[in-house]
């Protein structure tokens, strides 16, 4: 965790991109992502209610996108409130 506080703290501090975003415009990046692990939520629900598509090798599949989404929230959050800070 302490290394991706330190990726989000050199982002601002010297990506020229970072830097010209606002908690505004990164909170539009956090929902998209928001959206995508709901979409992700949702086939791991439909997989897990059906019977002839719940294999254990899609499921895994559909946890390693749900994780995925999940890190990807993290991370826009973290930076969102990297960017209130400054």
């Amino acid at each position: 965790m302490e290394e991706l506080f330190n990726v989000v703290q050199e982002l601002g501090l010297h990506c020229p991109w970072t830097k010209s975003l606002t908690s505004r415009s990164m909170l539009k990046w956090l929902q998209s992502e928001l959206i995508e692990l709901e979409q992700e939520l949702s086939k791991l629900e439909d997989i897990q209610r059906g019977s002839s598509l719940n294999n254990e090798k899609c499921l895994e599949h559909c946890r390693d996108r749900v994780t995925s989404e999940l890190g990807d929230v993290l991370f826009d959050t973290l930076m969102v409130e990297m960017m209130i800070r400054r």
